[in-house]
């Protein structure tokens, strides 16, 4: 019985299968041509960002129970970092007077009975007058929250080494972008303020986006959402 040759056919069905696989294969990892990689980038140089402009702010809720309320009031956070300094609010919202000195915060309380103290080396140091000697059956510590924010410092930081050269590449490294891909970011507080991070022309490649919104922090306390979005090409 004589074998049976490979016919014309099966070569040529067996090179288009071939050529079919390799193509897919070369869609799938080549993120300018398959957008499910090139959004995994984004999202990657995202979460980059983020991680590496976070900052940590702990917050003390503390109810007085001096009776009568002291005009300054003296407490004690044994666990307090060093560089760090104090802001502190009524129930309200509205800012008191604080400073920190050894391990020690001075809240100047006008009348409230309850405060919250956040921590953060971001804010601005303040000063107060009268050092009062501890005694800590004037306050009770009710709670403690930590959250961690995005920075607005330190994005404004990431934009200006963003417009250098070495500071592009340094930026680039620190967020884990692959050399030959290029990146650009802009954080947008409202229609008349953001903050933007982008040189390139895109006419020759093909840009993906990932976009979320976030919580930042300035030095003066306030925190607003913003709207964080990141393109690589």
């Amino acid at each position: 019985m004589e074998k049976r040759g490979v016919s014309h056919i099966e070569v040529i069905l067996a090179f288009v299968l071939f050529m079919g696989f390799v193509g897919f294969a070369i869609y799938f990892f080549n993120p300018l041509k398959n957008p499910i990689v090139g959004e995994t980038f984004s999202k990657s140089a995202f979460n980059e960002i983020i991680k590496n402009s976070s900052t940590e702010v702990v917050s003390y809720s503390i109810k007085i129970l001096s009776d009568p309320l002291p005009n300054i009031v003296a407490i004690n956070i044994s666990d307090l970092g060093p560089g760090m300094n104090a802001l502190a609010e009524n129930y309200d919202g509205n800012r008191l007077n604080a400073e920190i000195e050894n391990r020690l915060v001075y809240v100047q309380i006008n009348g409230n009975n309850f405060i919250v103290i956040k921590f953060n080396a971001e804010f601005v140091p303040q000063t107060i007058s009268e050092h009062p000697l501890l005694d800590e059956s004037f306050y009770d510590i009710a709670s403690v929250n930590s959250e961690r924010l995005v920075s607005k410092a330190k994005i404004l930081q990431m934009n200006k080494s963003y417009y250098s050269d070495a500071g592009y590449d340094s930026l680039k490294n620190s967020l884990k972008i692959q050399k030959e891909k290029s990146f650009g970011f802009r954080m947008i507080f409202d229609e008349s303020y953001s903050i933007n991070a982008e040189i390139a022309d895109f006419s020759k490649s093909e840009v993906f986006a990932y976009e979320e919104k976030v919580k930042v922090l300035a030095q003066n306390g306030e925190i607003k959402f913003a709207n964080l979005i990141v393109k690589t090409w």
